[in-house]
């Protein structure tokens, strides 16, 4: 009689069995994964498409600014000149440069004492040598509003005094009558008196809260009025300090090397208060392409920076109309009821198309054809598991 025998395999033979079903089964899944992933960046959800936009060829250039307060006694150059870094282009009037400094050297001066007199007790400011003209209009102010001001306080310390008086008659004169009456009646007018003087205390401590609060007040009023002149007195030192330098230079010198274009008349007979752009320089660089095109915020998400798109632009010739750009930037617009969102390209053509482009004049500003692509269902799973990954 034989003995029954079981075949088992080894534990250590099973786990074997096991880890490579485990790593068939990965392999199987990453396959699949990839597929799929294959599979959804072929599948547009969205079609290609077609956005108009405007493009404009300019040449980069530097404005020629005649600083505010400066008048132009004489242009030495002309329109369309190609003139050197450095180079006189224009004189300055030298008679109306002095007068000009010497009237902002008086405002100076007229701001810092109306700092002083705002920082000086009331009815105390500080002697002024300056013009009587123009004195009334930048201290005229600060003396009335101070005397405004400490008419206030004079009535509310007054109507303080006034109180406390009230509150000693009144309770002498109740203590005076309980000194002379009976003792059952003595006690009620002791009483009666010290509610007395505990309700006009109250309406004296209500008046000297009052006039805490118009002291602060005046107190920060005047606290603005000395930060504004400072900020004024700044500015115009700043000011001052270009005239000053103009009068040691007392002509308008070239920013740039390049052509000068767009000169216009400067102002010769008054000075401006603000500066003015008389002229521009083009510099000698490669020009510079300005393309731009909106759409909907929707049609946006199919884009992101630095991609790639084609452009077609009308009035170059078919077979160099086609150019290749990248997305510089693209920004919400504000205003208007519908959102929508600029996109910012530059191009990069090839050199035939380089070619037609340089051969456009400045200024030069063309209708845009631009082909977006389709979007894909992979690029709106990656945009949504981006999004996840951030909120977390």
């Amino acid at each position: 009689m034989h003995r029954p025998r079981l075949d088992l395999t080894p534990p250590h033979q099973v786990k074997a069995l096991q880890g490579l079903w485990l790593l068939w089964a990965i392999f199987a899944c990453c396959l699949l994964t990839i597929s799929a992933w294959g599979f959804a960046n072929q599948v547009a959800v969205l079609p290609a498409g077609i956005v108009n936009g405007s493009f404009e060829a300019q040449t980069p250039s530097v404005d020629v600014v005649v600083p505010a307060g400066l008048v132009v006694s004489d242009v030495l150059v002309t329109d369309g000149e190609t003139v050197e870094k450095g180079q006189k282009l224009a004189l300055f009037d030298q008679a109306a440069l002095h007068r000009h400094i010497h009237e902002i050297q008086q405002d100076i001066s007229v701001r810092k004492f109306a700092q002083a007199c705002w920082s000086s007790p009331y009815e105390r400011a500080p002697s002024a040598k300056i013009d009587p003209a123009s004195s009334p209009a930048a201290l005229e102010t600060c003396r009335l509003t101070k005397q405004t001001e400490k008419l206030a306080q004079e009535q509310l310390i007054q109507r303080r005094q006034s109180l406390k008086r009230e509150t000693a008659l009144a309770v002498r004169e109740l203590v005076l009558r309980a000194e002379s009456t009976p003792s059952e009646v003595r006690n009620i007018l002791y009483l009666r008196a010290a509610l007395e003087r505990e309700t006009l205390n109250s309406v004296v401590r209500d008046v000297e809260f009052e006039l805490a609060q118009l002291l602060t007040k005046q107190r920060d009023g005047h606290l603005q009025q000395h930060t504004r002149l400072e900020t004024e007195i700044n500015v115009l030192k700043t000011r001052l300090d270009a005239l000053e330098a103009n009068a040691l230079k007392p002509w308008l010198e070239a920013p740039e090397e390049g052509l000068l274009a767009r000169l216009r008349l400067a102002p010769r007979k008054s000075a401006r208060d603000l500066n003015v752009t008389v002229a521009q320089i083009q510099r000698k660089q490669d020009k510079a392409y300005q393309a731009r095109f909106v759409l909907s915020p929707a049609e946006a998400q199919r884009l992101q920076e630095t991609q790639t798109i084609q452009v077609r632009l009308a009035g170059l010739p078919r077979s160099d109309n086609r150019i290749p750009a990248h997305i510089h930037a693209i920004r919400p617009l504000s205003g208007g009821g519908d959102p929508r969102s600029e996109v910012i390209v530059h191009l990069s053509p090839d050199p035939h198309a380089k070619t037609a482009l340089l051969s456009l004049p400045d200024g030069t500003r063309s209708a845009m054809q631009v082909a977006l692509p389709p979007q894909h269902f992979g690029r709106l799973l990656q945009a949504a598991s981006s999004r996840l990954l951030q909120s977390f």
